[in-house]
């Protein structure tokens, strides 16, 4: 089964056809090879996202959606060719309503599409990015009796060899000792 991930920066402007080259979102699905294609920042309520990818799913993909609760933010998504068995969230109240994981069962294969926000070194918006981190570790370390992928935009540059400037970035969230350290761990 082939999965791919996509930040979408938005799915009505992923959609759009901006070149001959990038014809959009719409007809790359509808010759990828990919079985599985999880989304991320789609920016879109579930009713906007299904709208918006109409064409795919009457085409036969499968939908599964999380919107965010601030509108245009955040938003996942994963899309199957293959009937969608189950869907969860992540399992924590707090992030509940924040469009930022979703885990579907396909054939066999749990597969889950995660936007880890950016974070902000020092402030309440680091601290909320590490309690989703700390719950998404938690789920991760659930998923050990099934085959499982977790995708999406994790905003953590891991090593040094992820970041352009990593020296200037080492006080940054997103490149943060503890936030590279809990990749390391992951």
């Amino acid at each position: 089964m082939i999965v791919t991930t996509v930040n979408v920066n938005g799915i009505r402007a992923a959609i759009k056809q901006r070149s001959e080259q990038n014809l959009g979102l719409l007809p790359w699905l509808a010759q990828t090879k990919a079985d599985v294609v999880c989304l991320q920042e789609t920016r879109a309520d579930d009713d906007q996202l299904a709208a918006a990818l109409d064409p795919a799913l009457s085409d036969g993909w499968h939908l599964a959606s999380a919107g965010g609760d601030l509108k245009g933010r955040n938003g996942v998504a994963v899309l199957s060719r293959h009937p969608i068995r189950s869907v969860r969230d992540l399992g924590v109240d707090e992030f509940a309503l924040h469009g930022r994981y979703i885990e579907v069962d396909i054939d066999g294969l749990t597969v889950a599409s995660v936007y880890v926000q950016t974070g902000e070194a020092g402030t309440d918006r680091q601290l909320e990015k590490e309690r989703f981190m700390a719950a998404l570790a938690h789920r991760m370390s659930t998923l050990t009796d099934r085959d499982a992928v977790v995708c999406g935009d994790w905003n953590i540059a891991h090593t040094e060899n992820d970041i352009k400037n990593w020296k200037g970035n080492v006080k940054k969230s997103g490149f943060l000792p503890a936030e590279r350290q809990w990749l390391t761990e992951l």
